[in-house]
C-alpha cells in the first residue's frame, strides 16, 4: 500500500496529459526518419555489392569458357600432350596470358621491338626469345617445357600441388599463380 501510495504521489499525481505533447515527439519522428533512411540506404548498397560479385564471377566463368573453346578449337594441333593436366594447365595460362596481354597487343610489342631488339616475351604464352615467335611457337616451346618438368615431379603429389609447382616454375606472383589455378579449377569442371 505504501508503495502504491508513492508511486501515485510521485509520478501519477503530477502528470498533466498521459499522451506526449507534439513538441516533444517531433525529435523522436524525426530521429526514426533519420533510422529508416539509414537502413534503406544501407540495405541497398550491400544487395548491390552482392550482385556485383555475382555478376563478376559469372561473367569470369563465361570468359573462360568461351576463350576455353575459341583457344582449343584454334589450338588443338598444337597442344597435344599425353598428360591431361598440362594440357589442361596450357589452355589455363593461354586464358590467362591472352587476357592480361590481348593479341592486338602483342602484335603491337612485337613491331617495336623490331626497333629495339632486345630479349622479350613473344607468343600467346608469353615466351622469352630474342626473336620473333608466333603463338603457335610459343605453345609448343611452353608444352615441351611443361611435360619436361612435369616428369620430374613426384607422383605422390595431389593435382592442385603439382600444377602450383609447374607454374612457380614459370611465374612468381602468388596472384597470377592462383588465377591460373582457378581457371584450371574452372575448365576441369
Amino acid at each position: 500500500i505504501l508503495l502504491s501510495i508513492f508511486v501515485y504521489d510521485y509520478f501519477i499525481s503530477r502528470v498533466d496529459s498521459v499522451l506526449p505533447m507534439a513538441e516533444e515527439v517531433r525529435p523522436l519522428i524525426w530521429f526514426l526518419i533519420i533510422l529508416f533512411i539509414y537502413n534503406l540506404f544501407k540495405d541497398n548498397v550491400k544487395k548491390k555489392d552482392n550482385v556485383k560479385k555475382v555478376n563478376f564471377i559469372e561473367r569470369r566463368r563465361e570468359y573462360v569458357v568461351v576463350m576455353y573453346a575459341k583457344l582449343k578449337n584454334k589450338f588443338y594441333r598444337v597442344v597435344k600432350s599425353k598428360e591431361v593436366l598440362v594440357n589442361r594447365l596450357v589452355y589455363s595460362i593461354m586464358i590467362y596470358e591472352n587476357y592480361k596481354n590481348p593479341s592486338f597487343y602483342r602484335k603491337f610489342v612485337s613491331i617495336m621491338n623490331r626497333f629495339v631488339n632486345k630479349e622479350i616475351r613473344y607468343g600467346i604464352m608469353q615466351v622469352e626469345s630474342e626473336r620473333e615467335i608466333d603463338d603457335e611457337k610459343s605453345i609448343k616451346l611452353s608444352v615441351s617445357k611443361i611435360e619436361k618438368s612435369f616428369a620430374k615431379l613426384d607422383k605422390k603429389k595431389t593435382e592442385e600441388e603439382k600444377i602450383i609447382l609447374l607454374l612457380e616454375e614459370k611465374y612468381t606472383n602468388k596472384e597470377y599463380i592462383n588465377d591460373i589455378l582457378d581457371i584450371y579449377k574452372e575448365i576441369k569442371k
